[in-house]
């Protein structure tokens, strides 16, 4: 059973929220962190299973292997001292399995589909998607490539 994403908070530009770039409170785990953790596990399945989700289930990861991994080691080693290593891993993994992304199993957390293609998603994709998502944005930038199209005939 897959929970429901966790949506940010409604005062986010959409767009900014597509592409991740939330702003974080004071004493929370740095979503930057977050990010770039769920990348870089979806880096490393991409690695060893080229990407096929058939293998999503059977690919299980625990805390041990954000040492081990060369792929997620860097980013830890990167957000993470020795003395907040233990506090800040737990709490981003919670936080992914809470927005759909891992999910919880009996000897660790695997990624989920929508985990996988979103954190593999770069940011033109991002961009992508949301475009096909508002469908209403076409008509806004028809019309200013109209107003475009005639100012530059007029002033021709």
């Amino acid at each position: 059973m897959q929970k429901d994403a966790k949506k940010p908070p409604s005062n986010i530009c959409p767009l900014a929220r597509a592409l991740g770039l939330e702003a974080t409170k004071e004493g929370s785990v740095n979503h930057k962190f977050i990010k770039e953790l769920h990348k870089s596990i979806c880096r490393s399945y991409i690695k060893k299973f080229g990407g096929l989700v058939s293998q999503l289930k059977s690919w299980n990861f625990n805390f041990a292997d954000c040492v081990t991994i060369p792929e997620i080691k860097v980013v830890v080693d990167q957000y993470c001292t020795s003395s907040t290593i233990d506090q800040m891993i737990p709490k981003a993994f919670e936080e992914l399995v809470e927005q759909g992304y891992l999910e919880e199993r009996e000897w660790g957390y695997s990624l989920t589909d929508s985990g996988l293609k979103h954190g593999s998603q770069g940011v033109i994709k991002k961009i992508i998607n949301y475009l096909n998502q508002n469908p209403g944005l076409a008509i806004v930038i028809s019309i200013i490539s109209l107003v475009v199209s005639i100012s530059v005939y007029i002033n021709s």
